[in-house]
């Protein structure tokens, strides 16, 4: 895939991830061809999986950082499920990430998370 249409996507993908349009960002990567999917693009998608479970799927207040689950929020499964498919993207990703700045960050988030939706 061409430069210029990578950064495009990538630009749309900061939109979406504005808008909490998660779904959306996920459909968009998964219009690239794997092989074609970037380093970065693979840790965006596990963010957005990410987001999914935060944000969607709870209440994640961006300013503090802090995930309030929503009192009918009694299923954690679908949560831990979104979350575990991040962490296991990174995973993959691990000995080209070890080093990067971006892959500590969502790892560590995506840990965070699962941290937190277990405490519940």
């Amino acid at each position: 895939m061409e430069n210029k249409k990578m950064e495009e996507i990538k630009e749309k993908l900061n939109r979406l991830n504005d808008e909490n349009k998660f779904e959306e960002a996920i459909a968009l990567i998964e219009t690239i061809p794997e092989q074609d999917r970037d380093f970065e693009i693979q840790v965006r998608y596990a963010h957005m999986l990410n987001n999914i479970a935060m944000v969607t799927l709870g209440e994640y207040h961006q300013d503090t950082e802090l995930y309030i689950p929503r009192e009918d929020d009694h299923e954690n499964s679908s949560k831990i499920t979104y979350i575990q498919e991040a962490i296991h993207r990174l995973e993959n990703l691990k000995e080209q990430g070890k080093d990067s700045c971006l892959w500590n960050k969502r790892m560590a988030n995506a840990y965070y998370s699962m941290g937190h939706v277990l405490e519940d």
